[in-house]
């Protein structure tokens, strides 16, 4: 018994230094008046009366529904509860639907498989090995538009990390160009398997280091960097049939400005894959490599090699630079009307409406097919519609998202008494892994924000799929995908932020080491030179509540949830600013992001409303890490100090093991959730293809443009299309 109350007394010890250093971990939800939460109980309870009435009809999506209505009230037991069963039994449903098509699917009744799978879609879309057997069922029945579009669902829906990710990558890839080798020797199957690593170790790595951390130009990591055209070169006797490798080699090929060879490997891709699935992209791609070794002397090999340039800047996403190349292109040769078609293409994308008409009216008077001039007065003549439907969905976005956001940072002046600190029991229950039925941010539950998140997202996609590299959209879509724990997909999208000369921002709260009991809402923003936090709210300690910041936050009271120029910026709002050469350090500290100034040192918890926030260990310092490699990448603090993924010398003890347990928990339930859809730039530009058939071969331009061209992954392996019913 003496044992159990030392260890009891040491939880305990821990617990108040963690509150002491740490305030933040204490915040509890707010409390409002008695009379008005006994109303809005009362009001979610009725609710949840009729959803428990659909529940008990078996109508899941009509109780699910009302029961997160009710939770949009206030976060009750009984809608959590509700909630709860309600997705248990729909799990249930799913996997009673999934055995019942592997069964129809072994039979050869595929169309009957493929019923039962799609109404296991319908009841939960964020489940892999649904898309996964939709691709293979759609495959079967020779639809390898559906089946490529399932199985990019499935790799969307899986962890980074994910073991069968690989094998999912060639199946793809031999969807797309139909090839289907035969059994290779063991020895060129591991130099197949080795390129396919590179490939895709070079994609991660383009997709989280900012310039600092890339290799130095004469360092081991810079030679490893063109491994992949490297291993190409040795393959290209071992596979003289091979789709995905001429592919492969035409990429690194356009990127050194050797278009001779590009086109070579082309014209071997189509004659190899003549019904790939992309072989109008590739007619593309021979089209502008064939215009440009057409280009003459000096300024035509200068041509070339700023193309080559900007595909290569592309593959970085620096869409900037890309255009600053472009724009030398256009000054090297003004009269060349590819040049001006891309620049069209690039401001379109980004939602520059009046560049884009410029240069498309340009493109059309330069141009001399009939059909090229039609696609620019096309497009000339849709680009102010564009313009009209992606504000309307980036207004119907924010519409979703900012009461939320305003409301869980209790922004929205709902609860008169203001936010109150809770302290131990809120802290306790996440000591030990546990949090209330009715947990979340300010009443809301977690589940009930999860939705609106996807809501949010939701039209996001429609407002991406007009403007891809739109800022507004992006800026959004980076809060979403760091909500739910998908970094890779985030920095995706604030690398166009980014390339916009526009600040990266992310929501939290502050405090100072001189002054912890002073915490206040802030958006943070990061600029190349500096980062600046804004004031949203200020803690009045006394009264325990969150006052008002004495000048307006913006004209949304989030310091500007979107901004599209510099001009938008929340100027004159009440904030606090550091140049990047005057910080002595930017550290991760458990699940802060510490901003040491010289004087004070700034901890900056970063906002996390769909999921609770791990505050130690392991999942706790990946969590600030994410938020540190912010200003890395986008602020250019090369000496960020990041915390370390692995376990240190006093978690190996259990009492160590069982915080990052209890951290965990929360964290890593909402990192499969439905709404990270994508981790690719263009997840829905297919969709202006079917909605504006006159503008088809342009858009494919533009998406092969803005999207630049991936390393195809080579299958080593034949594929049998077996059904699986759970991903191992």
């Amino acid at each position: 018994m003496y044992k159990y109350l030392r260890q009891f007394a040491v939880i305990l010890s821990l617990f108040a230094s963690i509150l002491l250093i740490y305030p933040g971990v204490a915040r509890a939800q707010e409390n409002p008046p008695t009379e008005d939460k006994k109303q809005l109980e009362a009001r979610a309870k009725l609710i949840a009366e009729e959803a428990k009435a659909f529940e008990t009809k078996g109508q899941l999506k009509e109780a699910e529904d009302k029961y997160l209505a009710a939770e949009a009230v206030i976060a009750t037991r009984e809608g959590a509860g509700g909630l709860e069963r309600v997705r248990r039994e729909k799990a249930k449903k799913v996997q009673s639907l999934l055995t019942e098509s592997h069964g129809l699917y072994d039979a050869g009744k595929t169309q009957e498989a493929l019923s039962k799978l799609e109404q296991a879609r319908d009841l939960d879309s964020a489940n892999p090995s649904v898309h996964y057997n939709l691709a293979l069922s759609y495959a079967k029945l020779g639809d390898k538009p559906k089946a490529i579009s399932e199985l990019d669902q499935c790799l969307q829906l899986l962890p980074e990390d994910d073991k069968n990710r690989g094998q999912l990558e060639q199946l793809k890839s031999s969807l797309v160009t139909g090839e289907n080798p035969a059994q290779l020797a063991p020895e060129l199957k591991s130099k197949i398997e080795n390129f396919n690593n590179s490939a895709q170790a070079e994609s991660r790595t383009s997709s989280g280091l900012a310039d600092s951390e890339l290799p130095k130009a004469s360092s081991p990591d810079a030679k490893a960097a063109t491994l992949p055209c490297s291993q190409l070169k040795e393959l290209e006797s071992s596979l003289p049939k091979s789709p995905a490798l001429f592919f492969n080699l035409a990429k690194c090929a356009e990127e050194d400005g050797r278009q001779d060879d590009a086109l070579r490997y082309l014209n071997q891709y189509l004659a190899t894959a003549p019904s790939a699935m992309d072989s109008d992209d590739v007619r593309l791609r021979l089209a502008t490599d064939t215009s440009l070794t057409k280009l003459s002397g000096p300024a035509g090999e200068q041509v070339r090699k700023l193309y080559a340039s900007a595909a290569r800047q592309i593959d970085l996403r620096k869409y900037d630079r890309a255009t600053d190349d472009l724009l030398k292109a256009e000054q090297a040769i003004p009269d060349y009307p590819t040049t001006k078609w891309r620049l069209a293409l690039l401001y379109e994308a980004s939602g520059n409406v009046s560049k884009a008409r410029g240069y498309y009216s340009s493109y059309q008077s330069l141009e001399s097919s009939d059909e090229g001039k039609r696609e620019a007065a096309t497009h000339l003549e849709n680009l102010e519609k564009e313009r009209s439907q992606y504000d309307a969905a980036m207004k119907d976005a924010r519409a979703v998202l900012n009461p939320v956001l305003l409301r869980s940072m209790n922004l929205d002046n709902q609860a008169p008494s203001g936010k109150q600190y809770g302290g131990g029991r809120t802290g306790m229950g996440m000591m030990f892994g546990r949090a209330p039925a009715a947990t979340g941010a300010n009443n809301m539950s977690y589940a009930y924000i999860r939705e609106k998140i996807d809501e949010t997202r939701k039209k996001l996609d429609v407002a991406a799929s007009i403007f891809p590299l739109g800022p507004e959209v992006n800026e959004l879509l980076a809060f979403v995908y760091m909500q739910g724990n998908n970094p890779s997909a985030a920095m995706r999208c604030y690398d166009i932020v980014s390339s916009e000369h526009l600040p990266i921002s992310f929501y939290g709260t502050a405090f100072a080491a001189h002054d912890r009991k002073t915490v206040r809402e802030v958006k943070v923003e990061l600029v190349p030179d500096a980062v600046r936090l804004i004031y949203l709210s200020n803690y009045d300690p006394k009264k325990k509540t969150y006052e008002p910041p004495m000048k307006p936050a913006g004209t949304d009271s989030l310091g500007n949830l979107t901004i599209a120029n510099a001009e938008e910026t929340a100027k004159g709002a009440d904030d606090a600013s550091w140049k990047t050469a005057d910080l002595k350090g930017v550290e991760t500290k458990n699940n802060y992001v510490a901003l040491n100034t010289g004087t004070d040192e700034v901890y900056i918890g970063p906002l996390s409303i769909a999921s609770e926030t791990p505050y130690q260990g392991i999942p706790a310092r990946k969590f600030g890490n994410t938020y540190s490699r912010l200003f890395l990448r986008y602020m250019g603090y090369d000496n960020t100090k990041l915390g370390t993924e692995h376990m240190s010398g006093g978690e190996k003890f259990s009492l160590g093991m069982s915080f990052a347990a209890a951290g965990m928990g929360g964290y890593s339930a909402f990192a499969g959730g439905g709404y990270m859809m994508t981790t690719r730039l263009m997840f829905s530009m297919y969709a202006m293809n079917s909605a504006m058939s006159t503008l088809r071969r342009s858009r494919a331009d533009q998406r092969q443009l803005i999207e630049g061209n991936e390393f195809k992954v080579i299958p080593s392996q034949s594929f049998d299309l077996a059904f699986k019913e759970k991903f191992q």
